[in-house]
């Protein structure tokens, strides 16, 4: 084998989310640990060397990283614990990035008399994009009652205005669209965030400098979380 081949099988892929929220906040994240995307800024962009020669970059939607890296496509992955648990994905959790906070929660019509889970009738019908991470929880909080589970591919807030569906979960991240479409929340089934993931049954090759990533990330959040502390001290 050729230097060249080798040098090839040891450099990382790593998948990030190619838009919506997390983008941006994973690309300042890596920046600040010292892995700065080369090609960012180029249009319908697919992947990108970094300045570490080691990592390179793969741009997918946020939803398709843990099937990716389970079944090895990319080595490593940055996207949501919604997400994660959504997909059932096999992975290895190697960092809780504390970046993308947001929370997946059953809401329904702000109009309506049910306050909690169990006010739900049988049957209800609930509108989502996360179907496994409902059933999860919907089993988990209110054992013994059915649902109804639609899936849909975006805009659940609205379902419940047009009739739909009695309810829906949906991520929130500040609430204020919830709101404007006159929903109230009954229920938080999870809190989430992005999470630094890998294949189960990544090359020795590569573990080195996943380690090393992961170390380096690490170090960015203790900093930032040492510097808020001092900040708040009186």
């Amino acid at each position: 084998m050729n230097p060249s081949s080798n040098s090839l099988d040891k450099v990382v892929r790593l998948a990030i989310p190619s838009k919506g929220r997390l983008r941006e906040p994973v690309i300042n994240l890596l920046e600040k640990a010292g892995v700065k995307i080369l090609l960012r800024d180029e249009n319908k962009l697919l992947s990108s060397p970094t300045s570490r020669p080691e990592i390179h970059v793969v741009f997918m939607r946020a939803e398709d990283i843990p099937t990716f890296v389970e079944v090895g496509a990319a080595d490593i992955g940055i996207t949501g614990l919604d997400l994660i648990i959504d997909r059932e994905a096999d992975v290895e959790e190697l960092l809780d990035l504390r970046i993308g906070l947001a929370e997946v929660v059953l809401a329904v019509s702000q109009s309506s008399n049910i306050e909690s889970i169990h006010d739900l009738p049988d049957e209800a019908r609930i509108a989502t994009r996360y179907v496994n991470l409902a059933r999860k929880f919907l089993k988990k909080l209110a054992p013994g009652k059915r649902f109804r589970i639609m899936q849909i591919g975006g805009a659940a807030e609205i379902m419940p205005m047009l009739g739909v569906a009695d309810a829906i979960i949906d991520v929130r991240s500040t609430g204020i669209t919830l709101k404007t479409h006159g929903l109230k929340v009954i229920e938080v089934l999870l809190r989430s965030s992005a999470r630094l993931i890998a294949n189960r049954r990544l090359p020795p090759s590569k573990r080195e400098t996943v380690e090393k990533l992961r170390l380096m990330l690490e170090g960015v959040l203790n900093a930032s979380k040492k510097k808020m502390i001092m900040m708040n001290v009186p």
